[in-house]
């Protein structure tokens, strides 16, 4: 499966070839073919931030401290402990998975790995306990996360969440090869797809007697404990066309983390316009009384803005805020929301409507 180069007798070159889907491991075996692989890339999440976005998480310290090695250099000060790790049951408060120490015991960037997945990462978010102390406006903790990829809910039965739930048959067995070996019994059929009850819908596999990947069109989400689903990877989604609002709990309320979304989701807007690149001409559209609007946030009615995030589908893309209280279906503008990940994201406050920062 993916790339690889021959390595056959002399005579028939070193081609490189790519096989899009399944995966036959014989050719690697008799050292015919030699798997041709690319470097993970980290990056640092931005401070304040609870963990890494869904599917970006590192899950062993082996990978944890491979991710530092290559990061280190952005660091201000040095390890000076190695790698400090917690596996069973872990630390509460500390970000799940991997992150260096930057706040509260002086200079010192050591990384740290935390095994607990239900880990709230409380100690990642910015200290505003001591505004005197040297530490002050930091977080104690920073995820340091990997290249975002499909995923698995730490406990099967578990679904996906609102927005990451993998729709149709290639895209599922892509999810289903880049997380194959993470199953515990092998896959004895090919790949199945259809609608039925007993089975999560979107993209999963049963972990129970063997692993083929179903793909499963059933309208309805249910939990069944003895499959795991497979899940995009993201931080935000856009709803279906039609929807006039996010769902409960899961609304962007500021006008800061508004732009932040559309930022993040330009890839996926720029792939489905088909454009090569998407540059909002303005920056997060608000109401007040000097731009005829509206006043405090709050949109006229004429203009039928969705409530909180949203962006101008089909205009120049720029995204808007809007305090007032909406039900609109005007398809000129479509909200933009956040996935909340159980255990770790807490819910937004719903009576929150920060429209000046």
């Amino acid at each position: 499966f993916g790339c690889s180069g021959r390595r056959g007798p002399p005579g028939f070159g070193n081609s490189p070839w790519f096989k899009p889907y399944g995966a036959d491991f014989t050719h690697l075996a008799n050292g015919n073919f030699q798997g041709i692989c690319k470097a993970t890339r980290y990056w640092l999440e931005r401070a304040g931030m609870r963990s890494c976005p869904v599917g970006s998480h590192i899950t062993t310290s082996a990978e944890c401290g491979e991710a530092y090695k290559q990061l280190k250099q952005m660091f201000r000060y040095p390890n000076r402990r190695g790698l400090i790790e917690f596996l069973n049951p872990g630390w509460e408060g500390v970000p799940r998975g991997c992150s260096i120490q930057i706040g509260s015991i002086g200079p010192d960037n050591t990384p740290h790995f935390n095994g607990n997945t239900r880990s709230k990462g409380e100690r990642g978010l910015l200290n505003s306990a001591d505004p005197n102390g040297d530490f002050a406006g930091q977080a104690e903790f920073q995820s340091i996360c990997k290249e975002p990829s499909f995923w698995r809910p730490d406990i099967d039965g578990q679904q996906c969440p609102e927005g990451t739930t993998i729709s149709g048959h290639l895209a599922c067995k892509a999810a289903y090869e880049s997380l194959r070996d993470t199953f515990p019994v092998p896959a004895t059929r090919r790949f199945v797809s259809g609608s039925w009850a007993h089975v999560p819908r979107g993209c999963s596999a049963t972990s129970a007697t063997e692993s083929s990947p179903h793909s499963n069109s059933y309208a309805y989400r249910s939990p069944h404990t003895t499959w795991s689903p497979m899940c995009w990877p993201g931080r935000y989604y856009i709803p279906a066309p039609g929807s006039s609002r996010c769902p409960l709990n899961q609304q962007v309320n500021s006008k800061r983390e508004c732009r932040e979304a559309l930022l993040a989701l330009l890839p996926v807007l720029q792939a489905e316009a088909g454009a090569e690149s998407i540059v909002p001409s303005r920056g997060v559209v608000t109401a007040d009384d000097s731009n005829g609007l509206g006043s405090n946030g709050v949109f006229n009615s004429a203009f039928q803005l969705p409530q909180y995030c949203s962006y101008q589908a089909g205009g120049d893309y720029a995204a808007h805020f809007n305090c007032g209280f909406s039900f609109s279906t005007n398809p000129g503008y479509r909200p933009i929301c956040k996935i909340l990940v159980p255990n770790v994201d807490p819910p937004p406050n719903i009576f929150t409507c920060d429209w000046q920062n």
